[in-house]
């Protein structure tokens, strides 16, 4: 309850403040960008004001939806990420920032064409970002990454820097656990499988995704190493194996999967032949 009230004062400060940005509530861009012909129909708007979400979000049902002509630019965008050949997450992550810019436009800029967008209009929507999202400062020089790369692939024009500028961001060292907070966290997981995934994440440094797709082949004892096939970049490496952590996995595999070959996955997931998922690591 109290989350509730203090998002809700929030969005009227932020109300108060912008009071020429409508109070539309952001939900899902779409489920596919492989289906682009159904964009037409697609809905989007970003909000401060979350009383008024259910009756925006019926109004734009009704009245709003992307135009043809940035559909086709939108068409054109996925085709170039296709085309560079980016692992569809990525594909969908940059569609998406694409789309949000696109929706802003035809909401406050009353469907003007991306073509004739000034660099002013541009810089109100890096504000628009910043201030009315809030978002990281990180995440907004992804949409200005987006947002240079359509206008050198799609629109065919120059991109001036000096215009839109990257945005600075801090740099924090993180906060790295001691030896004793670790063997803490370590020790205090019973379930086999679970503490082996710990251990390896931490001694190693792979990241989750990688530790995902480990096969059981990967773990060289001898040479105190594990093999990582194509990682971020699509690059092949090696990491540290930790003489500690290996010595989790025997009891590990002779618990849950005593049968396990070279090639099978080192963590399998529950349907035949697949390896569990980032979201059940987590």
């Amino acid at each position: 309850m109290a989350v509730s009230n203090k998002r809700r004062n929030k969005s009227k400060q932020m109300w108060n403040r912008y009071p020429q940005f409508p109070a539309f509530s952001h939900f899902s861009v779409y489920k596919n960008i492989f289906k682009i012909s159904k964009m037409p129909n697609h809905i989007l708007g970003w909000g401060v004001n979350c009383n008024l979400f259910c009756i925006y979000q019926s109004f734009f049902r009704k009245t709003y939806f992307m135009n043809e002509a940035n559909t086709n630019y939108l068409k054109q965008h996925i085709d170039i990420l296709s085309f560079r050949d980016l692992a569809p997450g990525t594909v969908s992550t940059y569609t998406s920032y694409m789309t949000q810019f696109i929706d802003w436009t035809e909401a406050f800029l009353s469907g003007k064409p991306l073509s004739a967008i000034s660099w002013v209009e541009l810089r109100s929507y890096i504000r628009y970002l910043k201030e009315i999202r809030e978002l990281n400062p990180r995440t907004v020089n992804v949409h200005i990454a987006q947002l240079r790369d359509f206008y050198h692939y799609v629109l065919h024009r120059d991109w001036d820097r000096y215009q839109i500028p990257y945005l600075r961001y801090d740099e924090l060292l993180p906060r790295v656990p001691s030896k004793a907070e670790v063997n803490t966290i370590i020790d205090s997981v019973y379930n086999p499988k679970h503490k082996a995934e710990l251990a390896l994440l931490y001694s190693s440094g792979i990241r989750v995704s990688e530790l995902c797709r480990l096969r059981c082949g990967d773990i060289y004892h001898s040479k105190h190493c594990i093999y990582i096939s194509k990682s971020k970049n699509r690059s092949d490496r090696y990491a540290v194996l930790a003489e500690k952590a290996y010595d989790l996995l025997p009891a590990y595999i002779r618990e849950f999967y005593p049968d396990a070959k070279k090639e099978d996955w080192l963590f399998p997931g529950q349907k035949p032949g697949s390896h569990i998922c980032e979201q059940s690591v987590y």
